[in-house]
């Protein structure tokens, strides 16, 4: 995405896009049941949890069809097939219409149902929505009870199948959570995704009625990412069965049409959960107050309950009881406020009051985490509530209180109140003022930061970084804190801008300010943090921080600028949805999208961000950031932060966040016991381990090492930390988010304050202390619609808690602390049907361990501490288990559970106990237990566990004891004593002893690690059990000799049956003299490991002799053994003769090369213990120019001896290789050669294998000189001749004469193709062409072309002609052409078409300018079986005349036809035309004469035109005609205008018409009047007349215009009346009157009346229009009134009126500088007719600025019967980088389906998609930064059609700088196509200039095989080119890779090659080499060597070749 990222999947634009498609391409009948037919059917409905049935339910449905599309249902309660009836005792009834193409409504009668009911009546109405398929297969969308959702339906004979997909549905499963934390956890835990809804139907093949259908739902509920056995089934099935059918209508549906009037849609609905029962839930809290208080599982069960009962009741909770304990009421307040929120606020507040008489209690309003969380609960509005809950009196008093009276508690909650504020700035913000005033003194954090009280302060800032409202004055109490000189603070106060509304007077300014000051970068980064809230609002921030990055800038900072720059990376390629905003605009500013990093990073010492988000699915995602901040002066970071947040649904949580402040880390770790004991012993043995590891490492130069320099080292380390940093303290500041609100922070390392004494003063006091944390965990619902009616409900309640009471006792010289600690969790699961059956789990943790402590101090820091456990018959320390219970159809079951336990210890004294269990069932909520038990069979007792501690030198010892007393007096058992000891020495040889010893053993554990003598380096440990011992010990001995270094390392190991026994020896000795260096070695097992594991010995020496230079000259092998008796013996020896290494560190082959290699192994011995051997001799070069190579691998098992010989020749040209290889009969061979002719070379390479059948071989050929190439390439892979593929190419050129020729063949599989071309010069200076391509089999084509010119002062000439022939043609299709010009008067063209001696086509045309004022233009065109055309055009320019002639003929109409046109050309005034047109028969007579005037008289502004047609009838001519005059006046107003018109036919037929214009225009008022007239004989005359007056009253005439409402009184003298004319506004009139009088209807009148006023810039128009006729007084009226408001808007109300029948119009708009919308509607009602009342509306909007900034469509609707019949609309969008278009239409008709389009415009790409009922489509256009490439995606999906899967992808990309295109190139292209899924075509092509790299890689897939290319050809160096070759077809593949380095004095070729068809893999290199030692002296190296894959070589052979002077001075090889 952009950069790449993924969006949450926004399901509400579903209904939109699935209404789209509702309609698909397949036929339907909607048949379920007859018009005025009632069907009576059976309803069963069935239910089955994890395999067993839990619910049955029965009811019978009446379905009668009242029309096409209506349907009435009613319910009837049916008990006698199912355990519940599904419908209640009163009989249920709706409306079902079901329009065809569009969703389904349901109509029913309003407060009659339940919510349940009515989900209920969905069900059975979806239902009967399934339509008879005409077709097999459809894929379509449908709206039943899970939304609007895509479907696959089948219909095969009867029988149609409908398989729902879920996951497309428009509304999924949604989760209720009633908990505070308003977390999704179930679509978190749980996955649903695998479940499946499928409905069957059965139709009467006669009438196609529905018989019966059944849907089968099947929901898979597992946690998320468990194994597939832990998926819960949960089945339900929904069944119809005809009962019978009645041809009639009941009179109750009549009744039930018309009463039900309440539409809905078919999708389910939430209901509310039922609330418990008042009694139950006041039982359950009274049974709670006298409940022990400790967290046990009864305990955590029974508030599990009590909170789900108080979470489901929608009312006030009751009040607790008086006698419940100030603990437990505590307890309950906060849960209850976290479960229930503010109906919980009543109850909160009544146990306040409470708590505040008792004097010890704790309070609910301190800073605690769980009252934070219950105040912010306690205001959150949630969906239960009441309407007016928070505009009620009470309401407000108990908030207003409970401020009050957190602002009073000391130190101030800050934290609290922020809480409390955020929620209610959301749920009642007219609270918001007056609480605001109320806390303003605690929310000011300048008292604190002026008294110097750092800690307060940042507690107070950061308690009001989540509160997005501030009082009045808080911005301005900020400045104390930005004044003081802690960072902390004032890093604090711009986090606590974070959230504050932007529009806030300088919050912007102050952020900014904090980003550009030179202030510590830990503040800038923190006003950089909160300034990107304001961005959106503000893009001008843009520029801070492109200028914060600019090192430029004088306030640059390295920390500032690459945490900014990381920040602004991350979030441009974020998949986080919650950044969209960020994103867009920062990728709509191109300086930030170009900017690089400003710091090269390094993660030692550079701040920095970074997040990552992971989706879960479409809906669901999680986002962690991390936040890195190093100080100015800090060696190590001073900030980290880490953030996570959940997306769901578009909603984003911000779960948690963590924050940690360090300050002075060194002095931190010092302060870790042990560190500084740590840093002692390194300082002490750094001297030894110094010497230790250098002498393993490097020579003995290095090896003076001190404890000196050690400690100088660790000095240097310390001084780069800034004093300032190391004078500083210690300080860890810690701070924790939850869901925005602070719960935790604090202070929590303080190096000045002394932590130790705080401990003992705490110590030396007697504390008693009660610790109960109870808190809700989850309350959260899913609720799964289904087709049976009845819901599905997943319910998890949970809650957690602890309890600890501790006691210290202070009494020297022992201390007691007595602890009792238990804690644990319980969890409820309910899968329920019907919210009453199905299976229902509880999970229960717990951990309970009452501790008693006894602790003792002594002197130099010893210790004692005595524990003891009181102990009971049978006490569960640990319980893990899941109970679950069964609710079916036969009552209530647990669930069984297998259980096994386990104890350690005897079984009569104490034991602990595993107990496990199982259940039979796998799935999640299956029961199983875990628990550990503490049983004392025999009785009570205690176990003491004591623990001696003594330090004394450097050695510490640790002594305990286990003693085990239990009271069994009778027994006579003594107590059970269990002691040991733990001893650690550190001294020069550190050392460890542990000893442990039970009443029946013994056990001892020793182990040290030292240098002794500094020679011998020991590590040994040693463990006794019993007496017996064992051991290891690893010694390394490392004498000092001269001139020799020792290496004998040494393994012991120490057995109870062997003692102390060596098991490994090794021995390494480097000797180094002035020309070689030596090495011995030998290493052998003996002991434990040559007895048990594998004898081994080995011995060698190594020589390695040096030349002057130090450098390699041979080395030699001297009887290299490895020996293990009856396994193997291996021995090799050999010499190899060395010049050295090279620049390129390759290895040179002596010039004399001396070297022999024998390898003899043995494995295993024969009958007579001999050694069976194979031996490998290889033998030396033979001679120099010609090479032989031989060996033979022999055995005595070996039935047939392998051999190989080769030969090699090398001379100035050639160079050739042959290898021949046999194995007994079977010979193979492999050849190669190379042949070197100056400008070209030939390589030939073959390979055979007879076994195999193998015969390859190929050839390539190149030349490359001047005017003139040549290459050649050949493969063939069998002996056929068609088995083969050969491409070449020949190219000559030369300049005089000019000539260019090419040759061009491919040949393969017996088709040859060869292209012929050759250009010359012509004649006359022409240019000739002739081309051949010949094609074998196949057809023979030739093209001559000859190009001839002339150009100078007289004439200019161009001719052409051009023969193309088929060897398939009689004759040559022939084209010639010439263009000419002799001077300036005279020029032609011909142009001529022909084939052999038939013309197809001829074009002549002549200019000819005879004089200046007389030109002559002859034409002429000619297309055969079609036309022949003359043309003659004489214009004589001084005469102002003008004439052309024109004849020809048509051959298609067998005519020919001669005209005329002459008109003036000087002055416009007359024009005529004649034409005349005969048969081609030869007859004289015309069958058409045409003839017409046309004259225009510009003085008196009058036209006359005749127009004559005359056509020959049965012999005699027929007349046309028409007569057309006019006349205009001077001026368009205030004049006359005229026009009349006669039309003549044969018959004496005729029509006149004459219509006449009059209009009057004064200044305020305008009258005209109209008259047309048509004859057309006695019985068709036509008169239309009418009249227009506007008058403009109240202005400068004088006239006055009173409103009827006001009529003037006649009893009133005129000069008492009050005058009006100075109050009324301006009013425009106008009356009109239209008359029409025909034959057909009479005498029609159409009289209008309208006025218009403008009163303080609203004007309103007011328009009436009346219709009459002399058949109907009153046929029809129209009124229409128009307003438009100063707000630019207005309002369009228009209706025409006939009778019953009318025609409406409304339409109204509003505009703003960057918005519009308007909306019209023309609505047509008809009682009579069948579709009674018709609409369509236009709906139109644009939001922005056009046409640079702006979003605008268009819609038109329509509704027939109030039921929506199609829309088409138009969207059109436009911003900085985008334009989008897109187009949305649905029809009414069945065989339209409709569909949308949308493209878009994008920066760089253009993208789209198509739909077309259940065709989609989508395109993609994207192009590359700086046109560098393009990207081109293409999907279609059709379901049903033959290619009903289209995928493409095609990405090009060609990089070189436009300005020099010298410069290296890269070019990429990559491309996937895929059919149906099935067939897949893959291609990349990939070239790089910089490396010559040519990549090219084509692959396709297919079902019945597949095959893959891959070509690569680079040169990575200059003088070095690589190929490689690949290819896979059905499985058989073949590799090839190629190396060659062409160098001046070196030649090198490598080739690899492997194939699936041949067992190993071979390695061939070849090499050349020059040396020259003078000018006369010349040598050359040849060699080769081939080896199979991981192998050594097989054979390897060098030649030297050199040329020079003899003694007889004479030059010779």
């Amino acid at each position: 995405m952009s950069p790449a990222r993924k969006k949450v999947f926004n399901h509400a634009n579903l209904p939109l896009i699935g209404f789209l498609c509702v309609v698909s391409l397949s036929s339907y009948t909607n048949a379920a049941v007859d018009i005025s037919t009632t069907a009576y059917f059976r309803h069963r409905a069935e239910a089955w949890v994890g395999g067993e049935q839990v619910f049955t339910g029965a009811a019978m449905v009446e379905v009668a069809r009242f029309s096409d599309d209506t349907y009435v249902i009613a319910l009837q309660p049916d008990t006698g097939f199912a355990q519940t009836s599904l419908v209640g005792n009163t009989e249920m009834a709706m409306v079902l219409k079901v329009p065809p193409g569009r969703p389904p409504i349901l109509l029913h009668h309003l407060g009659t149902s339940t919510p349940s009911d009515l989900n209920y009546q969905r069900s059975i109405a979806s239902l009967f929505t399934y339509n008879h398929l005409d077709v097999p297969l459809s894929y379509s969308s449908k709206e039943g009870i899970h939304g609007l959702c895509e479907v696959t339906q089948q219909h095969m004979a009867a029988t149609t199948l409908t398989t729902w997909h879920l996951d497309s549905c428009s509304k999924p499963f949604k989760e209720s959570v009633r908990a505070f934390h308003h977390l999704p956890f179930l679509h978190l835990a749980l996955d649903t995704s695998e479940s499946s809804f499928t409905c069957e139907h059965e139709w009467h093949p006669q009438t196609k009625n529905l018989e019966s259908g059944s849907c089968h739902e099947n929901f898979r509920i597992a946690p998320r990412f468990s194994t597939a056995d832990k998926v819960l089934n949960v089945s339900l099935v929904s069944s119809l069965e005809k009962v019978r059918a009645a041809p009639f209508l009941s009179p109750r549906v009549y009744n039930y049409l018309r009463s039900a009037t309440e539409p809905t849609s078919l999708a389910w609905e939430e209901t509310k959960p039922e609330p418990a029962d008042a009694t139950t839930l006041g039982g359950l809290m009274d049974e709670y107050c006298v409940a022990k208080q400790e967290m046990g599982p009864a305990f955590l069960e029974r508030m599990g309950r009590l909170l789900q009962a108080v979470s489901s009741n929608p009312e006030n909770l009751p009040l607790v009881s008086p006698s419940c304990n100030a603990p437990a009421m505590r307890m309950l307040a906060l849960t209850a406020a976290m479960v229930a929120g503010p109906r919980a606020l009543s109850v909160f507040y009544h146990i306040l009051q409470e708590l505040e008489s008792e004097p010890w209690s704790e309070s609910l309003l301190d800073a605690g985490p769980l009252n934070v969380m219950a105040l912010q609960s306690l205001a959150t509005a949630n969906p239960h509530l009441p309407a007016d809950f928070f505009l009620r009196p009470e309401t407000r008093n108990i908030y207003t209180q409970l401020v009050e009276k957190l602002v009073k508690v000391q130190p101030p909650p800050v934290a609290a109140v922020a809480a409390l504020l955020e929620s209610l700035s959301s749920s009642a913000p007219h609270l918001l003022p007056e609480l605001l005033a109320v806390s303003a003194p605690i929310l000011s954090p300048a008292k604190a930061c002026l008294e110097g009280h750092p800690q307060q302060a940042i507690t107070t800032l950061k308690a009001l970084a989540g509160l997005s409202v501030r009082p009045v004055d808080h911005i301005s109490s900020l400045r104390s804190c930005f004044a003081t000189e802690d960072v902390a603070v004032q890093v604090a106060a711009m986090e606590s801008l974070s959230h504050v509304k932007c529009e806030v007077q300088g919050v912007t300014e102050l952020l900014r300010l904090g980003l550009e000051s030179s202030s510590d970068p830990e503040i800038r980064i923190a006003a950089y943090q909160s300034l990107l809230h304001c961005l959106p609002g503000d893009p001008s921030l843009l520029e801070s921080f492109i200028k914060v990055l600019t090192a430029k800038d004088e306030t640059f900072s390295n920390q500032v600028a690459s945490y900014i720059w990381s920040h602004l990376r991350a979030v441009r390629d974020s998949e986080d949805p919650s950044l969209a905003f960020l994103q867009e605009a920062i990728i709509t500013s191109k300086t930030l999208a170009d900017l690089t990093d400003p710091v090269a990073y390094d993660p030692r010492s550079h701040s920095r961000h970074t997040h990552r988000t992971w989706y879960l699915d479409i809906h669901t995602a999680f986002t962690l950031r991390a936040d890195l901040v190093w100080g100015r002066t800090s060696p190590a970071p001073r900030s980290l932060s880490l953030q996570l947040l959940l997306h769901r649904d578009e909603t984003t949580h911000d779960v948690a966040q963590i924050q940690l402040r360090l300050r002075g880390l060194h002095k931190l770790l010092l302060k870790i016991p042990g560190v500084e004991s740590l840093l002692d012993l390194l300082f002490k043995n750094g001297e030894e381990l110094m010497k230790a590891a250098a002498t393993l490492a490097a020579s003995s130069a290095t090896n003076d090492f001190t404890q000196q320099m050690v400690q100088n080292f660790l000095q240097q380390l310390l001084s780069r930390i800034p004093s300032e940093y190391l004078d500083s303290k210690a300080e860890v500041q810690l701070s924790l988010r939850f869901l925005g609100q602070l719960l935790f922070h604090d202070l929590v390392v303080d190096s000045s304050v002394p932590q130790n004494n705080q401990f003992q003063e705490f110590l030396q006091n007697n504390v008693l202390s009660k610790t109960v944390f109870l808190m809700p965990l989850v309350h959260n619902a899913i609720t799964l619609p289904s087709s049976a009616g009845v819901p599905i409900d997943v319910t998890v309640n949970g809650v957690g808690g602890m309890f600890l009471l501790a006691s210290h006792q202070y009494e020297e010289p022992a201390r007691l602390f007595d602890i009792r600690a238990s804690g644990g969790l319980s969890l409820t699961t309910q899968v329920t049907v019907a919210s009453k059956r199905g299976l229902l789990s509880s999970l229960i943790g717990a951990l309970d361990l009452p501790l008693t402590f006894i602790y003792e101090g002594k002197g130099s820091g010893g210790i004692r501490l005595r524990a003891r456990l009181p102990l009971e018959p049978h006490h569960t320390l640990m319980l893990w288990e899941m109970r679950s219970r069964r609710i079916g159809t036969e009552g209530i079951f647990r669930l069984p559970l297998i259980t096994q336990t386990s104890c350690l210890l005897e079984e009569d004294r104490v034991q602990i106990c595993l107990q496990r269990g199982e259940g039979v069932d796998q799935h999640w909520l299956a029961p199983f237990t875990t628990s550990v038990h503490l049983t004392s069979p025999v009785g009570a007792g205690t176990i003491t566990f004591d623990v001696d501690h003594q330090r004394a030198g450097h050695v510490d010892t640790t002594r305990f004891i286990f003693v085990e007393d239990l009271r069994d007096l009778e027994s006579g058992r003594s107590p059970r004593t269990i002691d040991g000891s733990v001893v650690l020495e550190f001294g020069d040889v550190p050392a460890a002893t542990f000893s442990l010893n039970t009443p029946g053993n013994s056990y001892y554990l020793r182990g040290y690690m030292g240098i002794k003598d500094g020679i011998s380096h020991a590590t040994e440990i040693e463990f006794v059990a019993n007496q017996e011992r064992w051991g290891a010990k690893l010694q390394v001995s490392t004498p000092q000799l001269a001139g020799q270094r020792v290496w004998g390392p040494a393994l012991f190991i120490t057995t109870p049956y062997g003692g102390k026994r060596e098991a490994l020896r090794a021995y390494l000795s480097l000797k180094e003299s002035a020309h070689n260096t030596t090495a011995d070695f030998s290493m052998r097992t003996d002991g434990l490991l040559a007895e048990t594991l594998l004898p081994l010995k080995v011995a060698g020496k190594v020589t390695v002799t040096l030349t002057d230079k130090e450098t390699v000259s041979s080395v030699r092998v001297d009887n290299l053994q490895f020996i293990s008796p009856e396994l193997f013996d291996i021995i090799l020896g050999g010499v190899l003769d060395i010049d050295g290494n090279d620049k390129l560190g390759n290895l040179k082959i002596s010039s004399q090369p001396d070297a022999f290699v024998n390898l003899e192994v043995s494995l295993g011995r024969d009958e007579e213990n001999s050694p069976e051997t194979a031996s490998l001799p290889i033998s030396s070069p033979t001679s120099w120019t010609r090479g032989s190579f031989k060996f033979e691998i022999s055995h005595p098992k070996l039935s047939r001896p392998f051999g190989a010989a080769a030969s090699l020749v090398l001379n100035s040209t050639m160079t050739e290789v042959e290898v021949t290889v046999s194995l007994g009969s079977d010979n193979g061979s492999f050849y190669f050669s190379l042949g070197n002719f100056g400008p070209g070379f030939t390589t030939i390479i073959s390979v055979t294998y007879s076994p195999l059948e193998i015969v390859w071989r190929g050839r390539v050929e190149w030349l490359w000189e001047e005017g003139h190439s040549k290459s050649a390439f050949s493969v063939s892979w069998s002996p056929h001749p068609h088995h083969s593929f050969t491409i070449a190419h020949e190219f000559w050129q030369q300049v005089d004469p000019f000539l260019k020729k090419l040759n061009f063949m491919v040949d393969t599989l017996g088709q040859r193709i060869e292209l012929r071309e050759t250009i010359s010069e012509g004649l006359s200076g022409g240019i000739k062409h002739l081309a051949e391509i010949n094609i074998e089999p196949g057809p023979k084509i030739s093209l001559d072309t000859v190009l001839v010119s002339r150009n100078d002062e007289e004439v200019i000439s161009y001719g052409i002609s051009n023969e193309l022939k088929l060897d398939s043609w009689e004759d040559a299709l022939r084209i010639m052409g010439m263009a000419n010009c002799m001077g300036e008067t005279s020029c032609g063209l011909v142009m001529n078409i022909a084939m052999g001696t038939v013309e197809w086509a001829d074009l002549e045309i002549k200019y000819t300018e005879i004089n200046e004022n007389i030109i002559n233009i002859d034409n002429m065109v000619f297309i055969k079986d079609l036309l022949h055309v003359n043309m003659t055009v004489d214009v004589d320019s001084g005469k102002g005349f003008a004439q052309a002639q024109v004849t020809g003929s048509v051959f298609p109409v067998s005519s020919h036809f001669e005209g005329e046109i002459r008109f003036n050309i000087s002055k416009v005034d007359i024009i005529v035309v004649e034409v005349v047109a005969r048969p081609m028969t030869g007859e004289e007579q015309p069958h058409m004469i045409y003839n017409g005037t046309v004259s225009i008289v510009q003085e008196s502004r009058s036209l006359h035109t005749r127009q004559e047609l005359w056509l020959l009838q049965d012999g005699i001519f027929q007349q046309h005609g028409m007569l057309l005059q006019g006349r205009l006046g001077p001026e368009l107003l205030n004049e006359q205008h005229f026009i009349k018109m006669i039309i003549t036919l044969p018959d004496d037929i005729y029509y006149s018409s004459s219509l006449y214009l009059d209009s009057e225009v004064k200044e305020v008022n305008c009258s005209a009047s109209v008259s047309l007239a048509v004859d057309g004989g006695p019985d068709n005359k036509y008169l239309i007349t009418g009249n227009f007056d506007l008058k403009h009253l109240n202005e400068n005439d004088g006239s006055t215009f009173v409103e009827a409402a006001q009529p003037v009184d006649q009893d009133i003298p005129p000069e008492h009346q009050e005058d009006h004319t100075k109050d009324e506004p301006p009013v425009v009139s106008l009356s009109s009157l239209l008359r029409l009088n025909t034959p057909q209807t009479g005498d029609i009148k159409v009289t209008t009346k309208g006025t218009y006023i403008e009163n303080d810039g609203k004007e309103i128009l007011d328009l009436d229009v009346r219709l009459v006729t002399t058949t109907f007084p009153e046929l029809g009226r129209l009124h229409m009134a128009y307003v438009v408001v100063p707000d630019l808007s207005y309002s369009v109300h228009g209706k025409v009126s006939s009778g019953r029948h009318s025609f409406s119009i409304v339409s109204y708009g509003i505009t703003s500088p960057d918005s519009m919308k308007s909306s019209s509607s023309v609505k047509i009602k008809s009682p009579t007719s069948s579709w009674q009342e018709a609409e369509v509306i236009l709906e139109m909007d644009l939001i922005g600025t056009f046409p640079e900034l702006f979003q605008s469509s268009i819609e038109v609707k329509g509704t027939i019967q109030f039921f929506r019949t199609g829309n088409f609309r138009v969207s059109v969008q436009r911003t900085a980088n985008l334009i989008g278009f897109g187009i949305v239409f649905t029809s009414p008709w069945n065989t339209i389906p409709g569909g949308n389009t949308y493209i878009e415009w994008n920066t760089g790409d253009v993208q789209g998609h198509v739909m077309w009922g259940s065709m989609k489509a989508v395109a993609k256009f994207e192009l590359n930064k700086n046109s560098e490439g393009f990207k081109v995606t293409f999907n279609l999906d059709n379901p049903g059609a033959d290619i009903f899967d289209i995928d493409l992808n095609l990405k090009i990309s060609l990089v070189q700088p436009q300005d020099n295109s010298f410069l290296p190139f890269r070019f990429t292209m990559s491309g996937r196509l895929s059919l149906n899924g099935r067939h897949h075509w893959i291609l990349n092509i990939e070239a790089h200039s910089e490396q010559y790299n040519y990549e090219v890689s084509m692959a396709f897939i297919r079902p019945s095989g597949s095959a893959s290319v891959k070509l690569l050809f680079n040169n990575p160096e200059r003088h070095l080119y690589q190929a490689t070759g690949n290819i896979l077809i059905n499985g058989v593949t073949a590799y090839c890779a190629a190396s060659l380095r062409l160098m001046t004095d070196v030649t090198e070729l490598d080739v690899d090659v492997r194939s699936s068809l041949m067992a190993e893999e071979y390695h061939l290199r070849f090499w050349r080499r020059e040396n020259r030692h003078n000018e006369e002296t010349l040598e050359y190296d040849f060699g080769g060597a081939v080896r199979q894959a991981g192998d050594a070589p097989d054979w390897v052979v060098s030649y030297r070749l050199g040329h020079g002077p003899t003694e007889e001075t004479e030059s010779r090889w």
